[in-house]
């Protein structure tokens, strides 16, 4: 366990540099396009990927964040995180030498009992992805974060592919379509089974359609090299490397802690100041 989870006195510290952070990048980007004739308060990503259309694609964006009240949702208590991370396990893990936060997504370790067993609904599932992107939009960029996908397929079976498959699916569409359209930069895919190009086309089509063609299927001969550069040094052992395990990184661990704070029972009210005698 980490250090920031020992000490969750420093959590909410650690929380509010992050969002300070990420709002002084926010004004930095909002500086940048106002010569476009473009609102400033468009982000400079959706500027970049749909130009003239950036404030219909923002409107877009605003109305879904009103709507399902996702300002509130990094003050919610994250009840489902554990649950969630066992049906679809997934790990910040560094950064991509073009800035991309990557993160692993073990599709081949689908664990769906918990949503047989009813601890977890599509609901749940579409407010931790939310707390995720919230998360690291506070902790690196803000609306202006890229992220880098590295989706290891290595153990998924058919046997997978059921309704509860496809309610993930359903769910990770509905946060990446409308919360986060233009984040992924890149989708690198590896131990994909045989008969995965029948699967693709399901995860095909709840990838935002600003990143479907950069998606990269890596085969055996190649996947080293790919995840070496991706990676850097933070290569996690089990794909060849030195670096941190997954679930280990500096960035899954400020991750966990994030969720740790929500999980804190809220401060007591400050005693009232004694009243002068009379």
């Amino acid at each position: 366990m980490s250090d920031s989870l020992l000490n969750l006195g420093e959590v909410h510290s650690t929380w509010s540099k992050h969002v300070k952070r990420s709002l002084f990048r926010r004004k930095k980007a909002e500086v940048q396009v106002k010569d476009d004739g473009i609102s400033p308060d468009v982000p400079a990503l959706y500027v970049a990927m749909k130009g003239a259309k950036a404030e219909a694609a923002w409107a877009k964006t605003v109305e879904y964040r009103e709507k399902n009240a996702v300002d509130a949702v990094a003050r919610e208590p994250q009840t489902s995180c554990a649950a969630v991370k066992k049906l679809y396990p997934h790990f910040l893990h560094g950064r991509s030498p073009q800035g991309d936060v990557v993160v692993f997504e073990l599709l081949g370790k689908l664990d769906t009992s918990v949503l047989r067993d009813g601890t977890v609904d599509r609901d749940k599932i579409v407010r931790h992805f939310a707390f995720v992107h919230e998360h690291i939009s506070a902790a690196f960029d803000g609306e202006e974060t890229r992220v880098a996908t590295v989706l290891d397929a290595g153990g998924l079976s058919r046997s997978h592919l059921s309704s509860h498959f496809y309610a993930l699916l359903s769910a990770a569409s509905e946060t990446t379509d409308n919360l986060v359209p233009y984040r992924t930069r890149r989708v690198v895919v590896v131990n994909a089974p045989a008969f995965f190009t029948v699967v693709f086309a399901a995860v095909r089509a709840v990838l935002p359609k600003a990143v479907r063609d950069t998606v990269e299927f890596v085969g055996e001969a190649s996947k080293a090299a790919v995840l070496a550069d991706l990676c850097g040094s933070d290569l996690p052992p089990a794909y060849g490397g030195d670096g941190p395990a997954l679930g280990d990184h500096v960035f899954e661990k400020d991750f966990a802690a994030s969720v740790a704070h929500t999980l804190l029972p809220p401060a007591a009210p400050e005693p009232e100041a004694p009243r002068p005698a009379k």
